[in-house]
């Protein structure tokens, strides 16, 4: 009545605690910590400096995907779109729910978000995402499939009914994949002690091939075995051939592409995994991405691109490229310095003894074999990537990457891949108030982002102590023990 209309203008009038925040970058996992804290955001300055300052048309595509998962959520943006207010509401979830994810950005790009959050719904979710299903900036539905989702039903205790369905593929630029997910709800996660890395014991994969020739897939399965078979025997990759939506007339709007999706799994259960797609709409920004780059440098998985930089990726000029060139000379140079330097203490080592043996010119042997070796990949690797430069990367070659990508990436260490450290610091910060440790590999910069947006809205800080013997990082903390008042204790 009277009584409870004047109760809500009072809290309409009360003034907003808003958290600030400057800046496009990591939109995502504010929007998460946000909406799981119920903390309302302020973020000024988005992308003031750009040519087309303001929020993305995909940023603007979530936000309202959000509000279709909510209730009485409220979004202000100034006319410039450089200023946006964010203050969320109840999760209510629901099922046939629908949204069209745009061509702009991947279907995994909205996963990311949507997986958390609905965890803590009033309902279960039911959701059907139309977009693109793989390309080389965010990571594809193959690897939430297959990663994601067992590793929060594994570690985190989430019960069965966690389930998604690659309806169509899609690629840029024309999209027109579709994906359906359903979602559990959740009363609250599993405390979590995830320390034991394991041995490799098998890699499985997907091949997918859209509008190209079906040999397509099997030369990238080729090219992939081709790397892993020195390694470990238990190696399966599928192949998914897909000849595109013939109905209607629409087959010309359908994107041709190609792409591979790798996962290997540990003796204790851990999923590590890296993916990428080579399509018509992507050559342009192939050369510079993540995936293809040494390791050193910030070697993530396809997703660490969340930030004002990705509206210039695809206008990448010469002189960039002649600088990115004069940087691989100087660090063959190096490496081969390097590589000279070993030969002359070998040489030397040899000749402080009298009469060397046998085994010791056999030794010298194999490092010189093993510094050929090294000279022939990285002329290799530099010739992969003037190819790609030209055009889309050829089957072969993209296979070869994303297996020598996913090598990286085991060693590395961990119990996760670089693409998924972001999810695991999150999900341990919103478990329950006891002590939650997981050993990770070194820290990617999205990962960092995500522990300062973290203690910023949740106030959950984490204690890092990094292991010399591994090269991991053991993270540890007491989680904000979050939980989903909806769901029964029952």
């Amino acid at each position: 009545g009277l009584r409870g209309t004047f109760y809500c203008r009072v809290l309409d009038a009360m003034p907003t605690n808003y958290v600030n925040f400057k800046g496009a970058a990591d939109l995502r996992m504010r929007l998460i910590c946000a909406t799981l804290g119920g903390r309302a955001l302020r973020i000024d300055d988005i992308r003031v400096n750009d040519q087309n300052p303001g929020v993305r048309d995909y940023e603007a595509s979530l936000l309202r995907l959000l509000d279709k998962l909510t209730n009485g959520m409220k979004v202000e943006i100034n006319e410039t779109g450089t200023t946006l207010k964010y203050k969320p509401g109840i999760v209510t979830g629901g099922r046939r729910i629908s949204h069209d994810c745009g061509t702009a950005r991947a279907i995994g790009y909205f996963l990311e978000v949507v997986i958390p959050i609905c965890l803590f719904a009033k309902k279960p979710v039911d959701l059907t995402l139309t977009g693109i299903t793989n390309d080389e900036t965010d990571v594809s539905v193959d690897t939430i499939r297959t990663v994601t989702l067992p590793m929060i039903k594994r570690q985190f205790g989430v019960d069965d009914g966690l389930a998604l369905t690659i309806v169509k593929r899609g690629v840029a630029p024309g999209g027109g994949g579709e994906v359906n997910i359903k979602l559990p709800i959740a009363k609250e996660l599993k405390n979590v002690d995830w320390t034991d890395e394991g041995m490799v014991k098998r890699v499985r994969g997907v091949a997918f091939t859209l509008r190209v020739s079906p040999q397509t897939g099997n030369r990238l399965v080729d090219a992939s075995r081709g790397v892993l078979n020195d390694f470990l025997p238990d190696v399966y990759i599928f192949t998914d051939h897909h000849p595109g939506d013939a109905k209607n007339g629409q087959r010309n709007k359908t994107s041709p592409g190609f792409g591979l999706s790798l996962v290997a799994e540990t003796t204790s259960g851990c999923l590590l995994s890296v993916d990428c797609a080579s399509t018509s709409g992507s050559a342009a920004r192939e050369a510079g991405h993540s995936i293809f780059q040494p390791v050193d440098e910030n070697s993530g998985s396809s997703s660490d691109e969340d930030s004002d930089d990705y509206s210039q990726e695809s206008g990448s000029d010469d002189d960039d490229e002649e600088e990115e060139d004069d940087e691989g000379s100087d660090e063959d140079e190096e490496m081969e310095e390097q590589d000279d330097d070993e030969e002359k203490d070998e040489e030397e080592m040899d000749s402080d003894e009298d009469d060397p043996a046998a085994a010791e010119e056999a030794e010298r042997e194999r490092r010189r074999e093993e510094k050929e070796k090294r000279r022939e990949h990285r002329a290799e690797f530099k010739a992969r990537m003037e190819r790609a430069k030209g055009g889309v990367m050829v089957p072969e070659d993209l296979g070869k990457t994303i297996t020598e990508a996913l090598v990286a990436e085991i060693a590395r260490g961990g119990v996760c891949d670089s693409t998924h450290q972001p999810l695991v610091l999150l999900l341990m910060a919103i478990g329950p108030d006891m002590l939650t440790k997981a050993r990770l590999g070194p820290l990617t910069p999205r990962a960092i982002q995500t522990l300062r947006i973290i203690k910023a809205v949740l106030g959950v800080t984490f204690n890092l102590e990094e292991q010399p013997q591994t090269g991991t990082v053991m993270c540890m903390t007491v989680g904000a023990g979050i939980k989903n008042i909806a769901r029964r204790a029952t």
